[in-house]
């Protein structure tokens, strides 16, 4: 495109045009506790724009805020120059305004106001999204601008995903999934199937024009990106949801023989994918492993674990929701969300419906729906009678969401930035082509600057959210590299910044001796976790106040009644303290926990939980009994043996790249083996004395997993 073609399009919608294409490679991550980044400007503008191909991405929040600074710079200028302005639905208009209030509300019900606050940012900016492309995009050449420019974005780190991603990582692991910058498979699987639908479309519209090879090549690496992710859920929303709906809705709205070629373009492109891929497959296949679709072919335990962990986490959320209907705020589901006691914390629930009910309330649930069967109304309402060009585009947007809300049923996918704002834009291009979804009306000169202080608070109040971001992982880099007066400033400059940020008070505990105390009983205040009650009841056993502390660790099961760090370390206050009966019943209480779904069902199958080995080994050292002896200490062996196997290949992997799993790194693996065959040793003694040689045996067998496991560590 010349610049003489940029020239018919209007500031506003050059802006959104910018804005779409950088979705996908910038708005793929999501915020957490665990990023490092060096301090500085250069850092910055790296982590916050480099996407994938920079390797940043450490200030997700930065990156969501330039995002929506384009939004919002749109809108801005828009209400500065139009008296007359293109505005929804009156309708969906008012369910759009209810449906954000109902989310703004939840804050107030929040124990994590902070993160309740930075969370209804991001989807204020969605709301943003959704008017701002209503009112700037026109009904012919906006939408497609806009629409082309995401998939752009998308063919972008599609490409990224196969060339620099799955490339170098095939010939050693053939079942690798790409992320192509996203912060998981599935959620760049999600992306992917938005772009294969309007790649289609785009197609169908450009064969208005003449065949459009680009599109069409862009749309299959889409396809086979997609394939790459590895994503049961992405697959199944793309071929029930996405494949055909554009097909029936082909049949539907496209005259004569057009009827046939949106399915056979959908179609054939499917088709032309799989069977590239399965080249790639081939080619690139070793005796190591399979291929990424083996993962979905292959229904085993890994499939029926993820299955199994997804239901508990439905069934947590809808017991806690009826607790509490009022909702327990905004993005608050990775910390309220075990109240159950089915699973362990986990960020997500895997279902964007009911996330928004356990978190905004099921009204907000229920609110959300209506505006998107309402929405479905006005975008098919009198589609037969506009033109074909129209109605391709119209398809593969109504494909596109109506996919992208079929996968929303495994994953919470509207809470991933990129995804969430993606569907509000299309949301909003899709109205546009409605036959009489969308209305001028004159805006007074007050009502158009009252819109536009509006429209900067989401993105003054992201950028109050990155900020802390930003310094929360400039702190932690500066603790990596050993400048610890250095983070203790920059922690003690933050909480005066940020002081309703409760992970910025526990940061400052850590770092900060003489307000160590205070500081943690702020966090834990503000930020109510079992992580920062069990940094309080740390504080208070190292005072020796061991009431305060064990009132503090009573405080963190309340959120995860099954928390085994937190049983533990009331295990270990409670034999400090010299109280071994009350000690007993905790132990045996963690051993309970054993034959529960917590601990049975994780989201990682390979992570294999060692906390119970502790309480074993406590209880069997108070036994008198030498069987009862040996079955606690079996069983903790059993529980090290299977770590050995399954988790210590995984966090090998994972520390070569110079990470960790889930806080599990070599020398904890290593010390964790080394347990596990002194317990080897003391049974070994157990089973000689009882004449059990069998047992001797068994033994014998967990002790060969546990030495291979640390041969492969490097450790002795």
């Amino acid at each position: 495109m010349d610049i003489k073609a940029l020239k018919r399009f209007t500031i506003p919608q050059i802006l959104l045009a910018i804005a779409a294409f950088l979705i996908p490679i910038i708005g793929g991550q999501i915020s957490t506790d665990r990023t490092t980044l060096e301090p500085g400007l250069g850092a910055l503008l790296r982590s916050s724009l480099g996407g994938p191909f920079l390797s940043g991405m450490e200030t997700p929040l930065f990156s969501h805020f330039i995002l929506g600074a384009l939004i919002a710079a749109a809108m801005i200028y828009l209400l500065s120059r139009r008296s007359v302005l293109q505005l929804p639905n009156i309708g969906l208009l008012g369910l759009t305004i209810a449906f954000f209030a109902l989310l703004t509300l939840s804050v107030a019900f929040s124990s994590f106001k902070f993160v309740s606050f930075s969370a209804l940012t991001e989807w204020l900016i969605y709301a943003l999204a959704f008017l701002t492309v209503v009112t700037a995009l026109g009904r012919q050449s906006g939408p497609r601008l806009v629409v082309t420019c995401l998939f752009a974005g998308i063919a972008v780190i599609a490409l990224y995903g196969l060339r620099f991603e799955y490339w170098p990582a095939s010939a050693t692991e053939p079942s690798y999934r790409i992320f192509a910058g996203w912060i998981n498979p599935n959620a760049a699987a999600g992306i992917f199937l938005i772009g294969f639908l309007l790649g289609v479309a785009l197609l169908l519209q450009a064969l208005e024009r003449g065949p459009s090879l680009i599109v069409g090549l862009s749309t299959v690496l889409i396809g086979i990106a997609l394939l790459l992710t590895g994503s049961k859920a992405g697959f199944a929303a793309f071929g029930l949801a996405g494949v055909s709906s554009f097909v029936i809705l082909s049949l539907f709205l496209m005259p004569g023989i057009k009827k046939v070629v949106g399915p056979g373009l959908v179609i054939g492109l499917a088709v032309i994918s799989f069977g590239m891929y399965k080249a790639i497959q081939m080619k690139n296949a070793t005796a190591k492993g399979g291929a990424s679709l083996g993962r979905v072919t292959a229904y085993g335990e890994t499939s029926e674990q993820s299955w199994t962990f997804r239901k508990l986490l439905w069934q947590g959320s809808v017991a806690a929701t009826k607790e509490r209907p009022i909702g327990y705020g905004l993005g608050t589901y990775g910390t309220e969300g075990s109240r159950s006691g089915l699973t362990t914390p986990t960020a997500l629930t895997h279902n964007s419906i009911l996330q928004l009910a356990f978190e905004a309330s099921p009204l907000a649930a229920a609110t959300f729906l209506a505006f998107l069967m309402y929405w479905l109304v006005l975008v098919l309402r009198g589609a037969r009678n506009m033109t074909v060009e129209s109605n391709a585009l119209r398809i593969g947007i109504v494909s596109a969401v109506l996919a992208t809300m079929a996968q929303g049923l495994f994953e919470s996918n509207l809470y991933y930035f990129g995804i969430g704002l993606t569907i509000f834009i299309l949301f909003g291009v899709g109205l546009n082509l409605g036959a009489d979804s969308v209305a001028p009306e004159f805006t007074p000169k007050g009502v158009r600057t009252a819109l536009a202080l509006l429209s900067f608070l989401p993105i003054l109040g992201i950028l109050y959210c990155s900020y802390g971001e930003l310094q929360k992982s400039n702190i932690r880099y500066l603790v990596g590299a050993g400048s610890y007066s250095e983070a203790s400033d920059a922690a003690k400059s933050l909480v005066g910044i940020t002081p309703t940020d409760g992970e910025a008070w526990a940061l400052l505990a850590r770092l900060d001796p003489n307000q160590r105390l205070e500081a943690s009983k702020r966090a834990a205040e503000l930020s109510p976790s079992p992580k920062n009650y069990r940094q309080l009841s740390a504080i208070y056993e190292s005072k020796q106040e061991y009431a305060s502390a064990r009132s503090a660790l009573r405080q963190a099961l309340i959120r995860d009644p099954n928390n085994l760090p937190a049983l533990s370390r009331d295990l270990a206050l409670l034999q400090s303290m010299g109280n071994l009966e009350e000690a007993d019943k905790v132990a045996r209480r963690m051993i309970a926990v054993e034959s529960t779904s917590y601990f049975t069902v994780k989201s990682l199958a390979q992570l294999i939980e060692t906390d119970t080995c502790d309480a074993r080994e406590y209880l069997a050292s108070r036994s008198k009994s030498a069987e009862e002896k040996a079955s606690l200490l079996q069983g903790a062996l059993d529980l090290y043996a299977r770590y050995a196997a399954a988790t210590v290949p995984e966090v090998k992997r994972f520390s070569e790249s110079g990470g960790n799993l889930a806080g599990e790194d070599s020398q904890v693996a290593s010390d964790k083996c080394n347990k596990g065959l002194k317990i080897a040793d003391e049974l070994t003694q157990i089973y000689r004395a009882l004449g059990d040689s069998s047992k001797v045996n068994e033994v014998a067998g967990a002790r060969k997993v546990l030495e291979e496991g640390l041969a492969s560590l490097g450790a002795k």
